[in-house]
């Protein structure tokens, strides 16, 4: 807390007389805002808010010493906030007296947290009567506000007492101006999700943490249009906040006809024609649908089919009742009436005269030209200027000499020439600033906004190729509040409103938010978001353990592992006696290195099948994960799921297994134990060849580690989150790592990550898509290992990882034929 110098202060007696007048004066502003408001909600321009005066309740506790009633502390909460909140502050009243004498005062300056806006400046002053010690009063405003709006007050210590701190107290509650809001919340209450309609905050849209499945357009008269992947209707939120379904609700399916039947299935996105028609992209019914202004919807564009996990025909141009859709959305509608939308790797065109042609785009990639030439990676969103000049946002994982998926923003002409107008130079999760852009919305003078869904900001694309904030600390939240202290939280799809305010879908709020222009528009400064890029780790060496770098082949049995050849390999573990077993894929065999380093074949190794029999005999295909019990007898899971059984003579075998979904990992425990991740569950494969299940079922498990204790942990991730879980031998379950950008901007890939502890308690994940190994200290902190960017590892590619017993690291690398020591050393942390 800081003092600060106070000028001009409040004068006590004036104050006091006005404060009576307060209450009346505050009630007939509020009626006279309220009556503007609704004047302007006549015009053509509809604002956004409440319109009334902009202020919080707060609570303030004063504090008097019992033997000494000059010793005055205060305290400061939101009213559904604790005490605790901000701890007490001494207050001196060493400021100075009043005119007469009569009253000596001091003051300071409180940061007061909020639950629904940024931390609130607050200026008090306490009054002392010289004379009179027990008489207080208490003076209050915002920082930079009126004192007008609370007065003078006087404060009875008559709320409590303390004896063991030696104080007494009194509250008192008063209201303090906020700062004039430059972010508000227009429906929908923060991470409160399900389908109800309403007003405002009653509001509840679509589900939890996805990016990606909520689209909007804003209406001529300022309302917005919206729908939700998980929602199944198409929804209007008016200026007010009111929010109405409009057509839909009906469930999951695919059926023409009035607004109140019709049904739609994942719809993803809308476009608001000039005349009120409102196209959807119906995205699990392959189909471009229109709801008319009076009420009917219909289907212009694509034949299906409907569902999830249905076979669908190749795309194909031509009669829009013809056209085979795959995947629509986002979509846009040009001056001129075309719609267009993504379709995969390509942008497809709607014309008003009904026929559907592949505008530009070919296979997935990266490049610009015109038409077919150019390449695209993932369109995240589309508008379209007053020109017809296309405009889209993109996640692109195949821009070459990256690796990772870096953020894109491309202008389209109507001709079909495609440029890019920006690109990170760093993917999202090495701090790119263009963090997984999910939403763009260009206005009729060419501004460019762009939803930074991973740096949880709002960015214009300024004429120079320039990124500027215009909104979000960077910092996820749903604060509103001015432009630099508002938060988002995966902000993504926008729209432009006529009154030039810019809507956003604040998805992992679920909640839909205006940022409101100034007189000049969005000008007020404000700081880009943190590079939350993760550090490298210090003290860290990397030498060859096995395999010739940059050589593949298969070689080397009965020398050492360093004059070894390998092909691919993929899986290792420790064996009992301290060697190293490795899936070498690439070769189809199942190899060992021993203590000494000399490297053997234990089975296969003479081209690829799935033939059982002896050591010689036997044909894996592409074995990926390998695992030993406490007996000796091998484990093998191979490229088509198979699970096999080395046998300790050396005798290959098929353990039948009744079961769907693909095996994620497999690893072993210190009881001697073996386990396999498969379909969200752990399975012990037991001697007589059955599975036991092991705990619950989960979702996706990618790496496995069994510690000590007996306690699983395990790496779950989807689009958006990316944990580590600890499950118990008692069945107790708990996150101990959570790392909720996921995709966006997060440290980790949702590729096939692998997962091993070090004896310090550290966490090493193995992340093969952005090819790096990443240290989780026990503590929280993060830091790259080694990855694709060091020296001599430009084509590192991380297959698994296992901690030796005396702490090192070694890293299966399928790209150079090579197992890695990896050495930490104890100014790193280990």
């Amino acid at each position: 807390m800081t003092r600060r110098a106070q000028s001009p202060r409040p004068t006590l007696a004036a104050t006091i007389a006005s404060n009576r007048k307060q209450a009346a004066v505050r009630r007939m502003l509020i009626a006279l805002i309220a009556a503007l408001i609704g004047v302007a909600a006549l015009g053509s321009a509809q604002p956004y808010g409440s319109g009334e005066p902009n202020t919080t309740p707060l609570e303030l506790r004063v504090w008097q010493g019992l033997d000494d009633p000059t010793d005055i502390a205060i305290g400061a909460r939101a009213p559904d906030g604790a005490w605790g909140d901000l701890a007490v502050v001494q207050l001196p009243l060493d400021d100075g007296f009043s005119a007469g004498g009569h009253y000596r005062y001091g003051q300071r300056t409180l940061e007061v947290p909020l639950t629904t806006a940024a931390p609130v400046g607050v200026e008090v002053w306490v009054w002392q009567a010289t004379r009179v010690p027990d008489l207080l009063f208490v003076s209050a405003r915002g920082v930079g506000g009126s004192w007008e709006l609370v007065g003078t007050v006087r404060v009875h210590l008559d709320d409590g007492i303390r004896p063991d701190l030696g104080y007494r107290f009194g509250d008192i509650r008063i209201e303090v101006d906020l700062p004039e809001p430059q972010v508000v919340t227009l429906a929908g209450s923060a991470m409160q999700w399900g389908y109800v309609d309403g007003v405002g905050s009653d509001a509840r849209f679509g589900g939890p943490r996805q990016v990606w499945v909520t689209g909007l357009d804003v209406d001529a008269d300022g309302s917005v249009v919206l729908v939700n992947y998980y929602n199944s209707g198409v929804r209007r939120i008016a200026p007010d906040g009111t929010v109405t379904t409009i057509a839909g609700d009906n469930g999951n399916g695919f059926r023409d006809g009035p607004a109140d039947v019709a049904q739609f299935w994942g719809p993803s996105d809308v476009a608001i024609a000039p005349d009120g028609s409102i196209y959807v992209a119906d995205r699990l019914n392959r189909r471009i649908r229109r709801v008319t202004p009076d009420g009917m919807v219909t289907t212009v564009a694509g034949t299906g089919p409907s569902g999830h996990a249905v076979d669908v025909p190749p795309r194909r141009d031509g009669r829009a009742d013809e056209a085979v859709i795959d995947s629509p959305w986002p979509i846009a509608l040009a001056p001129d009436g075309d719609l267009f939308f993504r379709d995969g790797p390509v942008i497809r065109r709607l014309s008003p005269s009904g026929w559907v042609s592949t505008f530009v785009g070919g296979s997935y990639g990266f490049a610009d030209g015109h038409r077919r030439l150019a390449r695209f990676g993932y369109v995240t969103g589309i508008d379209v200027d007053a020109s017809g000049n296309l405009y889209v946002s993109e996640i692109n994982d195949r821009v070459p000499g990256e690796v990772g998926r870096v953020g894109i923003i491309r202008k389209i002409t109507p001709n079909g020439v495609v440029r890019t107008l920006y690109r990170d130079r760093h993917p999202a999760h090495r701090g790119g600033l263009l963090a997984e852009p999910y939403g763009i919305a260009v206005s009729d003078g060419g501004d460019i906004y762009i939803a930074s869904t991973g740096c949880d900001q709002i960015m214009q694309l300024m004429p120079n190729g320039k990124l500027r904030a215009i909104a979000g600390t960077g910092e996820a939240g749903s604060f509103d509040g001015p432009y630099g202290t508002a938060t988002f939280n995966f902000p993504s799809a926008l729209a432009l409103a006529p009154s030039g305010a810019l809507i956003v879908s604040d998805q992992a709020n679920s909640t839909v938010r205006a940022i409101l222009p100034g007189p000049a528009g969005f000008t007020t400064h404000v700081p880009l978001a943190d590079d939350k890029g993760l550090p490298y780790l210090e003290g860290v060496s990397v030498t060859r353990f096995a395999g010739r770098a940059g050589g593949s082949g298969y070689s080397g049995d009965g020398g050492p592992a360093d004059r070894a050849l390998f092909n691919a390999p993929g899986g290792i573990a420790l064996d009992r006696s301290g060697g190293v077993l490795v899936a070498d894929a690439r070769n189809h065999a199942i190899r060992r290195i021993s203590a000494d380093g000399t490297v053997s074949t234990l089975a296969g190794g003479k081209g690829r099948g799935s033939r059982d029999g002896s050591r010689s005999e036997a044909r894996f295909e592409y074995p990926r994960y390998v695992a030993m019990t406490g007996d000796g007898t091998i484990y093998v899971v191979d490229g088509k799921d198979r699970v096999r059984k080395i046998a300790l003579d050396g005798t290959v075998s098929t353990v039948e297994w009744d079961a769907t979904g693909n095996i994620h990992t497999m690893e072993q425990g210190p009881d001697g134990s073996v386990f396999i991740s498969r379909d969200g569950r752990i399975w012990r494969p037991d001697p007589d060849g059955s599975f036991a299940p092991v705990g619950h079922r989960f979702g996706y498990m990618w790496g496995l580690h069994i510690a000590d204790d007996g306690s699983f942990f395990f790496l779950d991730d989807i689009a958006t989150n990316f944990w580590v879980t600890r499950f118990t031998a008692a069945g107790d379950v708990s996150t101990v790592f959570e790392d909720g950008r996921g995709l966006s901007g997060g440290w980790f890939s949702h590729r096939q990550h692998r997962l091993a502890l070090g004896p310090d308690g550290a966490m090493y994940v193995l992340d093969p898509k952005y090819r790096q190994v990443v240290r989780i200290s026990p503590d929280g902190p993060g830091a790259i290992v080694v990855d694709h960017e060091a020296s001599g590892m430009q084509r590192f590619y991380p297959n698994d990882i296992l901690v030796t017993p005396d702490g090192d690291l070694l890293v299966s690398d399928a790209w150079q034929h090579v197992i890695w020591r990896i050495t930490i050393g104890e100014s790193a942390g280990r």
